[in-house]
C-alpha cells in the first residue's frame, strides 16, 4: 500500500498458489480487507474434473499486522458496513463485528 507521494505504507506478500480476488477498505481507512481465491484439488463431477477452492480472506490494519484471517470453502462475495464485515454465500449470509 502506497500514499499519494509513492511512499510505501505497507508492503506483504502472500503465498505463490494465491490469487487475490477482491480488495476493500474499511470505512474508517484503519483496515484492508483482501479475499483471496486458492486452488486445493479437483473434483470429479460427471465424465471430468473440476478445480476445487477455498477462499482464505485476510484482515491487515493500516501498519501491515494481519488482525484476522479465516477460510471459507463457498464464499461468493465480502463486503464491508460500518463496523462489520458480511460474507455472502450461496445459501446464507455470516456477518462478523469486531469487538
Amino acid at each position: 500500500m502506497r500514499t499519494k507521494d509513492g511512499s510505501t505504507i505497507f508492503k506483504t506478500e502472500l503465498s505463490k498458489n494465491r490469487r487475490i480476488r477482491d480488495i476493500l477498505f474499511s470505512e474508517d481507512g484503519q483496515y484492508l480487507i483482501v479475499k483471496t481465491e486458492t486452488k486445493i484439488g479437483t473434483e470429479k463431477m460427471g465424465g471430468g474434473h473440476i478445480p476445487v477452492y477455498i477462499y482464505p480472506v485476510f484482515v491487515f490494519n493500516i501498519k501491515g499486522d494481519l488482525v484476522w484471517q479465516k477460510d471459507f470453502s463457498d464464499l461468493k462475495n465480502v463486503s464491508y458496513l460500518g463496523e462489520a464485515l458480511i460474507f455472502t454465500f450461496p445459501q446464507r449470509c455470516e456477518i462478523y463485528k469486531e469487538n
